[in-house]
């Protein structure tokens, strides 16, 4: 039996002409359809639907009259093709988005529709919708909608003017892209970062950003990217705008023949450890993944160490001191009994120095088991906030709307860091479709807090012929993680 206005309606959104709307005895039925039509527009790929606003054919559910109330309604997007629209009072103003099918709302997908004389409505819906897009595409499926929900409520509680999205309490990450992405780019034709740029590592040093990369100056298409890469560093004062030193690092050897995946020492809190006053630094030599280590005074020149490597078949490394223990997270490739391929693996190595490093018994501390990962896990990145590990990790990502091949960043918590819980959240950094600089692979993530919010600085790819094309730049304002 009907209930009226109370009553939950399913939306068909390949149908516009559908005349589902919420109506009460003492309202006569309209004979038009058009005047309901939604603008329910796939882009022009066909993989997004777009947001629609004033809409009284699309009723799903009734929210309350003021945002405040409106979180308790939002635990229906928990469920797989969960879709949801925000009413105020008795006017639909609000959004539809699509679970199964959504990957982010693209500016121009905003389209209105409903009462043809209600013009200034439709207009004040757009306008807080079209504010939507620069947060969605950075954020993973479940905050895209969270996120822009909130934004729209926000919006017409305070009489339909477009605000600031709201924070979702507890949500754990909410990472924003620079919009002047990307912070660094491929070198000249020269330069021995020509072709390829990624695997950053940050850090910030007497009142100046140093941001390490490794480049190269071939890819896939010619057959060369295995060889020659090479550590770059470049400089900042506010870790934006960015200047190269234009030189490797360090010459390559014959037996490391491959610079690659540069790591840090650092401090529990992500902060530069220097001891003895010296830099440490270490990365992968070749593409057997043996561990190099060098050394520093000042972050600009360095040097071998000469019984590198100090530890062998580690690929992307990544370093934490803890007390007197330095703890190296690194990816493990390993294969079948047959010699064939497994799915890569986060494991840890830990001693009382660089020398002394051997796998922990809790290996592999994180596996493939999230239903967005794929293939493989890489580029370990970890660090603590409080009293809680957090680890920044890639994964080749399944649900990219139109490559066959992509990556995302995911999170993962822990006590010890020793046993780790991957975040519902995940991913928490996707590839921006049709971007310039990073459609395709957003990896190789290297985080800093930096006063009241974080960095992460992160490798992005837009093709096949560039391995990675540009270093680009994401923030988060407040905590990484909610409180336990």
């Amino acid at each position: 039996m009907s209930t009226g206005y109370n009553e939950p309606r399913v939306f068909d959104p390949g149908n516009v002409n559908i005349r589902n709307r919420p109506r009460t005895p003492s309202k006569p039925r309209r004979s038009s359809a058009a005047k309901y039509r939604c603008a329910i527009r796939p882009a022009k790929n066909g993989e997004f639907i777009a947001p629609i606003a004033n809409a009284p054919c699309a009723r799903l559910i009734r929210a309350p009259s003021n945002a405040s109330g409106l979180p308790s309604y939002l635990a229906m997007l928990k469920q797989p093709e969960a879709r949801m629209k925000y009413w105020r009072n008795t006017r639909t103003l609000g959004l539809i988005l699509n679970w199964s099918r959504v990957g982010f709302v693209p500016a121009n997908a905003v389209k209105t529709c409903g009462h043809e004389q209600n013009k200034k409505s439709r207009r004040a819906v757009a306008r807080s919708v079209a504010s939507i897009p620069t947060i969605a595409p950075d954020s993973n499926p479940m905050k895209k909608v969270l996120t822009a929900v909130l934004a729209l409520a926000a919006g017409f509680a305070s009489g339909g003017a477009a605000q600031s999205p709201l924070s979702l309490p507890n949500e754990p990450n909410v990472w924003v892209k620079s919009p002047k992405n990307p912070k660094l780019t491929l070198g000249r034709a020269s330069d021995f970062d020509s072709q390829n740029i990624m695997s950053p590592a940050i850090a910030r040093d007497g009142g100046r950003y140093f941001l390490f990369y490794a480049g190269g100056p071939s890819g896939p298409k010619t057959g060369g990217e295995l060889v020659r890469y090479q550590l770059g560093l470049a400089l900042s004062d506010d870790g934006e705008i960015w200047t190269k030193t234009g030189r490797p690092l360090l010459p390559l050897g014959e037996r490391d023949n491959f610079h690659a995946t540069p790591a840090l020492l650092r401090s529990p809190a992500g902060d530069l450890l220097k001891p003895d006053g010296r830099w440490h630094m270490v990365f992968c030599g070749n593409r057997a993944d043996d561990v190099e280590h060098a050394t520093s005074r000042d972050g600009l020149s360095w040097e071998k160490d000469l019984r590198s490597p100090i530890f062998k078949s580690a690929y992307a490394p990544n370093l934490v001191q803890v007390g007197e223990e330095i703890r190296m997270y690194y990816v493990h490739k390993p294969t079948t009994s047959d010699g064939k391929p497994r799915a890569w693996e986060i494991h840890l190595a830990v001693g009382h120095d660089f020398h002394a490093l051997k796998p922990h018994p809790a290996n592999p501390v994180l596996k493939l088991s999230q239903p967005w990962e794929k293939n493989h896990l890489f580029y370990p990145y970890v660090l603590r906030e409080d009293e809680t590990w957090v680890m920044f990790y890639a994964a080749y990502w399944l649900n990219h709307p139109t490559a066959g091949t992509a990556t995302a960043i995911g999170i993962a918590t822990s006590r010890d860091g020793f046993h780790w819980t991957k975040s519902p959240a995940n991913p928490v950094l996707t590839p921006t479709p049709g971007s310039a600089f990073d459609s395709i692979y957003t990896s190789g993530q290297a985080v800093l807090r930096d006063g009241d919010r974080y960095r992460m600085y992160y490798a992005s790819r837009i093709d096949m012929i560039h391995k990675y094309y540009a270093i680009g730049l994401a923030t988060k304002t407040g905590r990484l993680v909610s409180p336990r």
